[in-house]
């Protein structure tokens, strides 16, 4: 820490006054410089101090979001987005946003399933990055459309490249369309109970007034504004499931 100069920061022996002004102005002048680079020296080691270590990073929970849309003007990156922004305000969760649009997979066309055992890995790549995204997560969020009573075919062939990896893990749900998508959710809980996930009883079913604002330039932002108890409640029980299963993963591993 540098020692700032003062009227007193003179030679030993000398009365401060005129005649140390050149000296003392060049002393003041060093210090200044020195004091006005400290913060950001002190900011860059405060920030080092404060990034998690290995073992904080393996102790948190990762939930992630999944846009279960990838049509063209798709409304679900919205709440997806929304939601994800309540999930990184709690303690000791790593949120991550999965976007279907970024794993663009073939649909399901392989001789053997996810769940046959000891089959080698699927070669497509884009399969292999969204089967390792799957593996790291500990919990979902699926953010779903309602198509026909049920969820977006995209989205139920993501669900369907993948098995083990799913298993004894917790899943909640936002949806939005016809009915506010609950008929979707009710079929994504069927379908992920056979992947042995366990579907949250609380979700988000988003408005019609909310959706339709996504089309006509209204405020999508106000709308799901109003609906900030649901998600606090969904994401409560979502941990809490989470928690209970992934110690009861450690526990078996």
């Amino acid at each position: 820490m540098p020692k700032h100069s003062s009227k007193n920061d003179v030679a030993p022996g000398s009365r401060p006054g005129w005649g140390h002004a050149a000296m003392s102005s060049n002393v003041y002048l060093a210090s200044a410089r020195a004091f006005e680079a400290e913060p950001f020296c002190c900011a860059a080691e405060a920030a080092t101090d404060a990034m998690p270590d290995k073992a904080s990073l393996a102790s948190m929970t990762v939930i992630s979001a999944i846009v279960g849309s990838t049509r063209e003007g798709r409304f679900s990156e919205k709440p997806a987005k929304w939601i994800l922004q309540h999930l990184k305000k709690r303690d000791g969760v790593d949120a991550r946003l999965l976007d279907l649009r970024d794993f663009p997979m073939p649909f399901f066309d392989q001789r053997t399933t996810p769940a046959t055992p000891g089959r080698p890995p699927y070669k497509n790549e884009v399969v292999q990055r969204w089967t390792a995204a799957i593996t790291q997560s500990d919990g979902f969020v699926f953010v779903t459309p309602e198509y026909n009573y049920g969820p977006s075919a995209v989205l139920k062939n993501a669900i369907d490249w993948v098995y083990p990896e799913w298993n004894r893990k917790a899943a909640a749900f936002v949806s939005y369309g016809s009915a506010m998508g609950a008929r979707s959710v009710q079929q994504l809980r069927e379908t992920v109970i056979e992947l042995q996930v366990a579907p949250i009883r609380s979700s988000v079913h988003i408005p019609l007034a909310t959706l339709w604002a996504h089309y006509t330039g209204g405020d999508v932002d106000a709308g799901l504004a109003e609906l900030e108890a649901p998600p606090g409640a969904m994401i409560d029980d979502l941990l809490w499931w989470t928690a209970a299963s992934k110690t009861a993963r450690a526990s078996a591993s």
